[in-house]
């Protein structure tokens, strides 16, 4: 009573071997022919921005061959925006997940600004503008400074005819009047 078992598989690169044992100990060997059909293993190679994917076979006798071309994806950017400041430029950056990286649409940097007066720039970058030297009437007595209230220092319309009216006079009287503050009228 003879029991049999493959001992070395076939392959499609060489034959394989059928051993045959009996209960009593005797063994004999038989050939087992080539498989004559390929054993290929896909291999997916997916596609990226830049390269097309494809499917590569490969069978243990060392054949291979690709297809299943599929078309690379393009890249996909996302832009990240850098706003101008008051010294450099703005800018978007579109960056890639692939590493792929430019950056476009320059924007001019925007300068220091100071709309509210205070000396420093609005943009919150710190820079503070010179302060300039205001000229005012000597004071012996080193008294602290009052404001005038002579027409021509006050707001709105009357002063503008205030003003309008002593430009007039100083053309034809050489002698113009001067401000109780010092300003010359």
């Amino acid at each position: 009573n003879y029991i049999e078992e493959i001992t070395t598989p076939a392959t499609h690169m060489a034959e394989g071997i059928l051993t045959f044992t009996c209960d009593c100990g005797d063994t004999y060997t038989e050939t087992i022919k080539k498989i004559t059909a390929h054993n290929f293993e896909a291999i997916v190679t997916e596609p990226t921005c830049t390269e097309h994917g494809f499917t590569t076979f490969t069978c243990e006798c060392g054949e291979t061959y690709t297809r299943d071309y599929v078309s690379a994806i393009g890249h996909k950017h996302t832009a990240t925006i850098t706003d101008p400041t008051c010294s450099e430029e703005g800018f978007t950056t579109y960056t890639c997940e692939c590493g792929d990286s430019y950056v476009d649409n320059y924007v001019d940097a925007t300068g220091h600004i100071d709309e509210d007066g205070d000396y420093i720039c609005d943009n919150g970058c710190g820079y503070e503008y010179e302060k300039p030297e205001i000229e005012t009437p000597e004071n012996n007595n080193n008294e602290e400074e009052k404001p005038c209230d002579c027409n021509c220092h006050k707001g709105g319309i009357t002063a503008f005819l205030f003003k309008l009216i002593n430009f007039f006079a100083k053309l034809f009287d050489s002698s113009a009047k001067t401000c109780k503050c010092g300003a010359k009228h």
